[in-house]
């Protein structure tokens, strides 16, 4: 796990694993977020020697649950190669990402989780905030979690 390095990387940089992990469905220019090149915006890749392996990507945004609340960010497509999931990859991803968006500012973390990764996000201590699962469609149920600062 050591060898594993996480680094900021350019939008389209994402899209290969964002499309073979989250989205296979579509070809990886059907991928892109929208926001994903706004300023704000950051991408992280997780780092083997030269390979990218993991993807996370956080951008400024509100959500209904909390309008007035200025100062949040979303994680967006946050994605591990299959043969290297449940090594921890996904965890330093998510710490990184959550430390960058508090030094730029960040008081409340928020994601669209799928239900497959609700546990994840709950021991890294989120909290779901829809007490009802969402259908994302194409891709599955979902909840929002958040985790304020």
């Amino acid at each position: 796990m050591d060898s594993i390095k996480i680094a900021e990387i350019v939008a389209n940089e994402v899209l290969g694993i964002r499309q073979s992990v989250l989205r296979p469905q579509l070809v990886a220019a059907d991928c892109v977020f929208d926001g994903d090149d706004e300023p704000s915006t950051f991408h992280l890749g997780a780092f083997d020697g030269e390979e990218l392996i993991g993807i996370a990507t956080v951008m400024r945004c509100t959500n209904e649950f909390f309008p007035s609340v200025t100062d949040t960010f979303r994680l967006r497509g946050m994605a591990v190669v299959p043969d290297r999931q449940g090594c921890g990859i996904g965890t330093k991803l998510l710490e990184s990402a959550m430390l960058e968006a508090q030094l730029r500012g960040c008081a409340t973390f928020w994601c669209n989780a799928r239900q497959a990764a609700k546990a994840f996000y709950g021991k890294a201590g989120f909290r779901t905030q829809s007490d009802e699962p969402f259908d994302v469609p194409g891709v599955g149920l979902h909840y929002v979690m958040v985790k304020s600062f």
